[in-house]
This record gives structure tokens, sequence and C-alpha cells, in this order.
């Protein structure tokens, strides 16, 4: 789902279409800007108490992530000051081993 583009209105000579469209427009560009949206979700993620490299897929610097699912009692940090490819992972490390599903955007 990553890099959404805009709803894009086709001229019509149809008062009520150019109307529904103009609707459109109002309702789903400031969904479609909103980064949370802008995400990709990554499931069956092995971590550990060391720091593992993840892709994300993005093709970008993310903005933040949500852990979704997980099958232990952990917590998870992101370790990205120190990622060398940000554009292209994201280092993270979890208080116990667990597998977890991630929504990063």
């Amino acid at each position: 789902m990553a890099n959404l583009k805009a709803y894009a209105k086709i001229d019509s000579e149809d008062e009520a279409v150019n109307r529904i469209q103009e609707q459109l427009e109002f309702i789903l560009n400031p969904l479609i800007k909103t980064a949370i949206l802008d995400g990709v979700l990554l499931r069956n993620v092995n971590l550990s108490t060391t720091p593992t490299r993840v892709e994300h897929k993005l093709n970008r610097k993310h903005l933040g992530y949500f852990i979704v699912d997980k099958d232990a009692a952990a917590d998870v940090y992101s370790m990205q000051s120190s990622e060398t490819m940000p554009n292209k992972f994201i280092k993270l490390v979890s208080t116990a081993p667990v597998n977890v599903s991630i929504w990063i955007f």
C-alpha cells in the first residue's frame, strides 16, 4: 500500500458526475495524505534480544510503526539511529524472543 496516489478527477460534461467527483476528491485526498495509511504490513517477523534488521519495503525512511500482533510477552524497541540503510531497513530489538506482525509507515 506504500506510495498512495491522490484521487484525480476526470472531466465530464455531466454536472452530476462532476459534483460526485468533487466530493470524492474532498473526502479521499486528505485520507490518502494521512501518513499512517501509506504503509506495509510485515507478518511473522522473528525478533530477539539482539538487534534484527527488518526489510520494510517502503523505499523511503519510515515514519513510525505499530506492533499489531505478537506471540509472546515482549516489548519491542527501534534501534534506528544505528541503521545504516534507513530507506530499506528498520532495526528492532525485543526484550524476549517473539514473532510479531508490524504495520510500518
